[in-house]
């Protein structure tokens, strides 16, 4: 039996978020459970998986943006492009969330599994709120709204220098894209908001637990934190 939990994964660009959820993955494939990543379908079929595609899984691993409709000009145009207003951007976010949660979080966590997704909320009330919108602002945004209203139950925040993760970044392939988010003085910026005490209330007085995992270091050495500060969270929810 699956007791229903939903953890959500954030941090700065390069700060190792996918490594955290594909370590989770790893665990739960040796451990025998079924898992479903509902990014790979996306990208596979042009469309968000239906509950029928994933009913069988114990753990629904997601992400933000997702990977078509809005989700998809997000990736591909509004990120990429510094013209767009800042505002305009923060929307296509919230409505793209919106979808996500009506489609995907809130009828995976009724029907009781383990929802694992990176990025979310807790990225637009950090990268907007630092690109300059009024928190506020961000907190009205109807999908924004929608999405604290079913606020996780862990906030994993990635915790890695942000010179290091621009060494990172600047080592992927296909990351030239010249992202402003990807620049170390937003990068510092970033930083200190996900540390900041009245970013952590957000989530702290909704009832997530907020769980700092480092990701210095090799990546063994991730898998080994993940390993012991985040999977014995996840692994006690299968009984």
């Amino acid at each position: 039996m699956v007791k229903r939990m939903f953890v959500m994964v954030d941090g700065i660009d390069g700060s190792g978020k996918g490594a955290i959820v594909r370590f989770l993955a790893k665990m739960a494939a040796d451990a025998a459970w079924r898992f479903f990543d509902v990014a790979e379908f996306t990208k596979q079929t042009g469309s968000l998986p239906k509950p029928n595609d994933w009913n069988s899984a114990k753990l629904i691993i997601t992400t933000e943006p997702t990977y078509c409709w809005i989700g998809a000009a997000i990736r591909e145009e509004l990120v990429r492009n510094p013209d767009y207003d800042a505002l305009t951007v923060a929307e296509a976010f919230a409505a793209d969330r919106e979808i996500h949660y009506r489609k995907i979080i809130e009828p995976a966590i009724r029907a009781g599994k383990i929802v694992v997704s990176e990025r979310g909320i807790a990225s637009s009330l950090a990268y907007q709120v630092a690109a300059g919108i009024p928190e506020e602002t961000i907190l009205n945004l109807p999908g924004n709204r929608l999405a604290l209203s079913r606020a996780p139950d862990y906030l994993v925040i990635a915790e890695i220098s942000p010179g290091v993760a621009l060494k990172r970044l600047s080592g992927r392939s296909g990351k030239q894209d010249d992202s402003y988010f990807e620049r170390l003085p937003f990068l510092e910026k970033l930083a200190s908001r996900y540390g900041a005490p009245e970013y952590r209330k957000i989530f702290e007085s909704r009832g997530t637990k907020i769980i700092d995992l480092s990701t210095e270091g090799e990546l063994g050495d991730t898998e080994n934190r993940v390993r012991e500060s985040l999977w014995p969270i996840v692994a006690a929810k299968i009984v």
